[in-house]
């Protein structure tokens, strides 16, 4: 039987609890968020910020993703050797390229639409201040967990939509009406956080480069190495923002604006939450499968894996379970009247979103082989997948059948990465998680049963008796379990 790091997965546990304030409050905002902006900006308008916010994600991704990626993977490498001015180099390297990058793009896109199309002017400029300070942010911030610094990282992960939110009120309220106004709001939060998060990330991580040759030598080696392993890395990200984004293109051109504004308020209300689960895991995951690779623990990373999948598994099943009842519930509360039919892509979304953080576990095994060409096939294959699919069914269905393509895409990608996971580090995932499907699917059904006759006129308390019933009737049952099982487990390796 495989050794399991139980301290590991300790760890583990205790880093997900850490990273839960970080999230769980930015949901509550953004839920503020959409409550209050889909009651000032039409549909129309709010489709327009979710076509930008596409375009602007999407740019962000191919800039910054390709460095981003290598600055958290190669954290704990370099600073097991005691080589973090190796380190250092390739990110002051890194910086310079993409500076170079985002002032060749900027004067490329201004001077194209000031010519061709000269309406857009400020629409564009606006988006592209957006992807400059947005992509240094992104460069910097995932130096923060893979330092295991959580108490940085909550700082700034709660800081800065609330910031958000405060400045997009204020040039709503005080200066003009305007849809562009969401995101410079993000834009100023973006640059007061990139100020306050340097002074730590200098102390933490820029030391002086040895200025002797061997050590320039391999600093230059080592800015090789961040590319090969990047680059694959920044054509993935941008194949995964495509399928999460593009769709929005394909209800424009085929449906309208107002079809846009629906799922894309939908989907910033659905994305939030799906994060609870999503990003304490996988960036409290990521960390500890990166030291123990770097101790040369190889033999604890698949057990480990297998560990954080199945307690990534429970609560994403019951994510599922919980949207499937309330959806209805939760849209009407946050989102205007106007915005309520897109409750229909709720379900679809979250059962993708859910696969696909399982996935990212599930390919920790090829970044950390460095095989990222991998990734980068089966990512491409879906995202050609998906862009058929929105062609064929949003035509005829609209933006509901695009949140089904999305399940699909990720469902697509999620069975390739475990199949082929095989050849490097292998992803086990719990058996047991098919009978915890198959018991919230039971636990939902009878809910909705008994709904259908008890019928609750309150919004409100709807959505607290449905969610809290769900909450007691799948938790508590299924942790129970699955505390035993793993006492049973811990039995049978003792002995071993």
């Amino acid at each position: 039987m495989d050794k399991v790091d139980y301290s590991s997965q300790k760890k583990f546990i205790i880093d997900i609890l850490s990273y839960l304030p970080a999230k769980i409050i930015p949901i509550l905002i953004s839920f503020l968020w959409s409550y209050i902006f889909t009651r000032i900006f039409s549909p129309e308008e709010y489709g327009l910020y979710g076509l930008v916010l596409s375009v602007t994600l999407t740019a962000i991704s191919v800039l910054t993703e390709w460095i981003g990626q290598p600055v958290g993977r190669f954290y704990s490498d370099y600073f097991e050797r005691k080589e973090l001015h190796l380190y250092n180099y390739a990110i002051k390297t890194s910086i310079k390229v993409q500076t170079y990058l985002i002032i060749i793009a900027s004067i490329i896109s201004l001077g194209y639409t000031a010519i061709f199309v000269p309406e857009n002017t400020m629409l564009v400029f606006t988006a592209i201040v957006n992807i400059v300070l947005n992509s240094f942010y992104s460069l910097l911030l995932p130096m923060i967990p893979a330092s295991l610094n959580t108490k940085l990282y909550r700082i700034l992960e709660i800081g800065r939509p609330a910031i958000r939110l405060v400045i997009a009120l204020l040039i709503v309220v005080f200066i003009e009406k305007n849809i562009l106004a969401l995101i410079w709001a993000e834009s100023i939060s973006n640059l007061f956080f990139l100020l306050l998060m340097m002074k730590p990330i200098q102390k933490l991580l820029f030391t002086d480069l040895k200025t002797d040759v061997a050590d320039l030598s391999k600093g230059k080696e080592t800015f090789i190495k961040f590319l090969k392993f990047g680059i694959p890395m920044a054509i993935w990200f941008f194949c995964s923002q495509f399928i999460s984004l593009g769709s929005r293109f394909v209800i424009e051109i085929y449906r309208d604006s107002f079809e846009v504004g629906l799922y894309t308020a939908n989907f910033q209300l659905i994305n939030g939450i799906s994060g609870l689960i999503s990003a304490p895991i996988t960036l409290a995951a990521f960390p500890l499968i990166m030291k123990l690779w770097a101790l040369n623990e190889k033999d604890k990373i698949v057990p480990t894996l297998e560990n954080m999948t199945r307690i990534y598994g429970i609560i994403g099943i019951g994510i599922i379970g919980g949207t499937a009842l309330i959806a209805y519930e939760l849209v009407k509360i946050a989102l205007d009247p106007q915005y309520i039919d897109g409750y229909k892509i709720m379900l679809p979304l979250v059962m993708g979103f859910v696969l696909w953080n399982a996935s990212i576990l599930g390919h920790k095994g090829m970044e950390l082989m460095e095989s990222t060409m991998t990734m980068v096939i089966a990512i491409t294959i879906t995202a050609i997948v998906n862009v058929i699919l929105n062609f064929i069914f949003v035509g005829k269905f609209g933006y509901v059948a695009s949140a089904w393509v999305t399940f699909a895409s990720y469902f697509i990608y999620t069975a390739i990465i475990y199949f082929k996971s095989e050849r490097f580090i292998k992803w086990r995932i719990p058996k047991i998680l098919i009978v915890y499907t198959f018991y919230m699917l039971i636990v939902v059904l009878l809910l909705k049963y008994l709904f259908t006759i008890f019928t609750i006129h309150s919004v409100i308390m709807s959505l607290i008796i449905k969610g809290s019933i769900f909450s007691i009737l799948y938790f508590i049952p299924v942790v129970l379990y699955d505390l035993k099982w793993k006492k049973r487990f811990e039995k049978l390796a003792g002995k071993d």
